[in-house]
């Protein structure tokens, strides 16, 4: 993705925050997209170094033939789902590693893309403000597990 000097970042995303201040403040603001069609053409890249030649086109024909048959707005939501996973893995990282994170929405992705120079049909999903915090903040509750989670 793009790199952008911190002054050109704060523009690019301060537009698009709506006024939420971890924007401003963090020394680290990642942008997380889509590119579905940019995956496709590299999927290869993601491919362990091990997989048999066999298997890497087979797996890279079934991803173009179902991925990539898709409608572009269908592909970025796919797109868009396969962010939020790694968003979740993104998060705890960083929280091993004595960072806060503050994920956010509620921003206009329209203006991020535009400024970034991302493809029109790109998603944003997210924006990750990272840094050390400035204060405690909440402590953390959670609900019971029972609350959230049934087995049927």
């Amino acid at each position: 993705g793009p790199v952008l000097e911190r002054d050109e970042e704060e523009r690019a995303v301060g537009v698009g925050h709506r006024h939420q201040p971890q924007v401003g403040a963090a020394p680290v603001v990642l942008v997380l997209y889509t590119d579905t069609l940019d995956a496709l053409d590299t999927v290869e890249e993601t491919f362990a170094p091990t997989l048999p030649a066999d298997k890497a086109a087979g797996t890279k024909a079934h991803l173009r033939s179902t991925i990539g048959a898709q409608s572009e707005a269908d592909r970025e939501v796919w797109g868009a789902g396969q962010s939020y996973i790694a968003l979740g893995y993104l998060l705890l990282v960083a929280e091993s590693m004595g960072l806060g994170t503050s994920p956010m929405l509620g921003f206009d992705a329209e203006q991020v893309k535009s400024v970034l120079g991302l493809p029109s049909y790109a998603r944003v999903p997210a924006l990750v403000a990272v840094g050390h915090p400035a204060e405690e903040g909440f402590v953390s509750t959670r609900h019971a597990v029972e609350r959230v989670l049934s087995l049927r």
